[in-house]
């Protein structure tokens, strides 16, 4: 009887079910070596809501996907180095953990709108360790996204090529097809640099030019979490360029995620 319950989703409120998704990854979290981060993770998650006056979820990034994030990540490295697609209560999170963990975490965060980008910059600490790329948006046509999928060596030199620039009026559409941030050669970190990337932004199906244009800078086994991953085929897009192997997914509850690893393979220098 209980498990029935628990495998109907629509019989249970979405705060119930948030509740207990997130106290799963706590818990999860609390038998691992990372345990000491639980109490520098939980005073950021107070301090960001406090501040922002808003909660985990919804728009933003599930606490569930941040305590499994944390959990993986920090079984990897001391001295992480993140890419955040899109700005917002995670991009706070980063910067509060940073200081309530004493860690020296770098994030490099990717945003479009400028009034959100100087919301959200003026909520930061004054030491923060939060990089903010504001770039505006950049759309192509989807045979030439395919293009940049069949020969990413020259994904950028075609991306610059193929693209035209998304309207401010568009900025706060959620299903712009084909648009993304508009990064050169200079706004990508260097080669196998980076730890983790958030693919949670920009609106539409967009999301995956990532995987050509910046998954140069992570290294060969980096964690990729991608938010609502099933609105698009962020996955099979994913798999065109790069095997990975799935850590943890979340579809039962209202905030669908999926934190994969990448997998070391012979790579062509970019």
């Amino acid at each position: 009887m209980l498990y029935r319950f628990l495998t109907q989703p629509k019989r249970i409120p979405s705060k119930v079910f948030n509740y207990l998704d997130n106290t799963i990854a706590r818990f999860t979290l609390q038998r691992s070596a990372q345990a000491r981060y639980i109490p520098a993770i939980e005073q950021s998650f107070r301090e960001v809501e406090a501040k922002s006056q808003a909660k985990f979820g919804g728009w933003s990034l599930s606490k569930s996907a941040i305590y499994t994030l944390c959990r993986h990540l920090l079984t990897k490295t001391t001295t992480p180095v993140l890419i955040e697609l899109g700005s917002g209560q995670s991009t706070l999170f980063w910067d509060a953990f940073a200081k309530n963990a004493n860690l020296p975490l770098r994030v490099i965060t990717f945003e479009h709108n400028p009034r959100w980008a100087e919301h959200v910059k003026n909520l930061l600490t004054p030491q923060t360790q939060i990089e903010m790329v504001l770039l505006p948006l950049w759309q192509i046509q989807a045979q030439d996204k395919e293009q940049l999928f069949a020969d990413r060596a020259h994904a950028l030199e075609i991306w610059q090529a193929k693209q035209h620039t998304v309207p401010l009026a568009e900025y706060d559409n959620t299903r712009i097809p084909n648009a993304f941030y508009a990064v050169t050669p200079d706004c990508v970190p260097p080669a196998h640099s980076v730890d983790a990337i958030i693919v949670d932004g920009p609106n539409g199906s967009g999301r995956s030019l990532a995987y050509p244009l910046l998954f140069s800078a992570l290294k060969a086994q980096s964690l990729v979490l991608i938010d609502d991953f099933d609105h698009y085929p962020f996955v099979p897009d994913l798999a065109r360029l790069y095997p990975f192997k799935p850590l943890m997914e979340r579809t039962h509850t209202p905030k669908h995620w999926v934190l994969l690893e990448l997998q070391p393979t012979p790579r062509k220098e970019f």
